[in-house]
């Protein structure tokens, strides 16, 4: 990841690989879900996005988004609940 302040890397989890369909789509929505229970305001987010926790916290559960993803068939069959990504 990449903002104004700092870059980094995190590693993906080793996962059984099923289909990679919407793997990316997961990735990024699972990004804007933690960012909107985490962001109340326009006003607030670039506070938010300069903190190197809250943006490694949000690409870590994003992360977690994708990889369940990837253990599905499917497309929308395959998107994870908030149960899936606490196991």
């Amino acid at each position: 990841y990449i903002t104004k302040s700092f870059s980094g890397t995190l590693a993906s989890p080793k996962m059984d690989v099923k289909d990679t369909t919407a793997a990316g789509d997961s990735f990024i929505g699972g990004f804007l879900y933690f960012l909107s229970t985490k962001v109340k305001s326009a006003d607030d987010f670039d506070a938010w996005a300069e903190n190197f926790e809250n943006v490694s916290e949000a690409t870590e559960f994003a992360i977690r988004c994708g990889a369940y993803t990837v253990t599905q068939y499917g497309a929308f069959s395959a998107l994870p609940t908030q149960a899936n990504i606490a196991k």
